[in-house]
């Protein structure tokens, strides 16, 4: 297969659209680049016409590639062609000394294969398919009984949702203060603000109040027809019920905007015991759907890889910071 790839500005603006799947989107490119993050590539088999996106990182020492979203073509990309397409972009990678590590972005999807000599883990992901219901339909087709009880609970409570710029500040704090409960890794508030401006229309964040006192709260992204559940908050005390109403009208607003699939995050096998459990199970009681597949890391450069991992843990144990592991290392 003869392997392209789409980097500068008016290349990636030809390229893309707004129906293109989001981590596709001109818009996050632009947030990518302003914000020093990294710079989108679109890389294109011309004998399949199928798109794979990644998001590449450079330091004074290691450079990254992180593959942003599944392989994509306007049809469902089978075992064999993802296995391909994979193949040949580690290939590019060598041939051209563009990465010393390649990895993934965001576990909002889950690959169909793993390439030799990678470390991977089994693992899944989570989606609701709103394709499939119509809007009166979410609560009594989707949800499990109690989340239909705690819906109206909430409701009986006088629990209200709002969404738009004004809420931003209050989801921001909900996801922060939940965040620093639980001892997990909290994104800049420059950043999250960033990428809510960047992405416009196609980010919206949701609030669920009572008697004007945020309960939970939720960042949404979008495109044409798939939604991202990417941050969450929540207080303390909340409301019972408030988080139940918060994704129900979520996924209305979703329903109107013709979305088909609303993805829900990750789902780890290893979750027994952790805060990640009844995070799992509250997204499955909400329809949510667990589609099992692998998630994947390879060094391309093993000794400079080495290296880079040998001076991270050295710099933390001077720190005393512990390393967190990453999602794959977590589920071997």
């Amino acid at each position: 297969m003869l392997l392209n790839y789409f980097s500068n500005k008016e290349e990636l603006d030809k390229l893309l659209s707004d129906n293109s799947p989001l981590f596709f989107q001109k818009h996050f490119s632009d947030y990518l680049t302003d914000n020093n993050l990294g710079s989108l590539n679109i890389f294109y088999h011309n004998e399949t016409k199928t798109f794979l996106p990644i998001v590449f990182t450079q330091s004074r020492f290691l450079n990254i590639a992180r593959i942003a979203d599944i392989p994509f073509n306007g049809n469902v990309v089978d075992n064999e062609l993802e296995k391909s397409i994979i193949s040949d972009f580690l290939h590019f990678c060598r041939r051209e000394s563009i990465a010393d590590r390649v990895t993934y972005y965001l576990p909002f999807h889950t690959f169909k294969t793993y390439p030799k000599k990678s470390t991977f883990c089994n693992t899944g992901h989570l989606e609701v398919n709103l394709k499939a219901v119509e809007k009166s339909q979410i609560m009594p087709n989707l949800f499990s009984s109690k989340v239909r009880n705690m819906v109206k609970r909430a409701e009986r409570a006088n629990v209200f949702i709002k969404s738009g710029d004004d809420c931003f500040e209050d989801f921001f704090r909900l996801y922060s203060e939940s965040n620093s409960r639980y001892g997990a890794i909290i994104d800049d508030y420059n950043l999250v603000k960033s990428l809510y401006n960047h992405l416009g229309e196609y980010c919206s964040c949701f609030v669920a109040y009572k008697t004007g006192l945020p309960q939970c709260s939720a960042l949404i992204l979008n495109n044409a027809k798939y939604g991202y559940y990417l941050y969450a908050g929540s207080d303390s005390k909340m409301e019972p019920g408030s988080s139940n109403l918060l994704q129900y009208e979520i996924m209305k607003v979703l329903k109107n905007k013709g979305i088909e699939k609303y993805y829900l995050g990750g789902y780890r096998l290893k979750a027994e015991g952790t805060k990640f459990k009844g995070v799992q199970n509250f997204k499955k009681s909400l329809g949510g759907e667990v589609v099992m597949g692998y998630l994947w890391k390879i060094d391309i450069s093993r000794l400079k890889c080495f290296i880079y991992n040998t001076m991270l843990r050295v710099k933390n144990v001077s720190l005393g910071v512990k390393l967190q592991k990453d999602y794959i290392d977590s589920q071997l």
